[in-house]
């Protein structure tokens, strides 16, 4: 019952953010930057406060001491999850948080670097298209996430399909790098 729970809210926040990203160009071609950008803060606090009013706490308080916003003690505790002696060993968490930065990093700055790579010449696009891209994208990420690992998963390992991923996010980079057309990257991205 949870995997189908997580299964239906994985499917809901691609599909939402396909509706998402396939408006977006529209609102920045007829209102600009800023409608946009005041929205998104706008949903962003909404979130916020629906989290810190309405929802209710999942844990009960183990102590009832008073704990300041930046107190010393947090980040010891901090300090003693890497001190901490391990049966694996603190190398190995020490190497998963590393790799997790560098996933990290290069997701973050690979959606950047696209962006401005389908904005500049000879591709040239402009809101509404970055925008058709995006969601493009988006949809090929939830359908790979959904579908795909999930196919994947009943013929190879863990590991291999973390390799087919792999492989596939650097065919989808090599053919964008070449890419001169519109119809080609978006080619690229069915690809993925």
């Amino acid at each position: 019952m949870c995997s189908y729970f997580a299964a239906i809210m994985q499917m809901l926040v691609f599909m939402i953010g396909v509706v998402s990203q396939l408006t977006s160009g529209f609102w920045i071609h007829r209102f600009g930057f800023i409608v946009p950008t005041w929205f998104s803060l706008g949903c962003y606090l909404i979130c916020g406060l629906w989290v810190m009013f309405l929802v209710p706490e999942s844990h009960e308080k183990a102590t009832h001491e008073k704990h300041n916003f930046f107190d010393i003690k947090s980040l010891k505790v901090l300090v003693n999850i890497f001190r901490k002696q391990r049966a694996v060993g603190r190398k190995s968490l020490l190497l998963l948080v590393f790799v997790v930065a560098i996933l990290t990093l290069t997701t973050m700055g690979l959606e950047g670097v696209t962006n401005l790579f389908v904005m500049r010449s000879p591709l040239c696009f402009g809101p509404k298209l970055v925008g058709y891209f995006l969601a493009c994208r988006m949809f090929f990420d939830g359908l790979g996430g959904a579908v795909g690992v999930k196919l994947l998963g009943k013929f190879f390992s863990e590991l291999t399909t973390c390799g087919i991923s792999v492989v596939s996010q650097i065919v989808e980079m090599v053919f964008l790098a070449f890419a001169t057309r519109t119809w080609l990257v978006f080619a690229g991205e069915y690809n993925e």
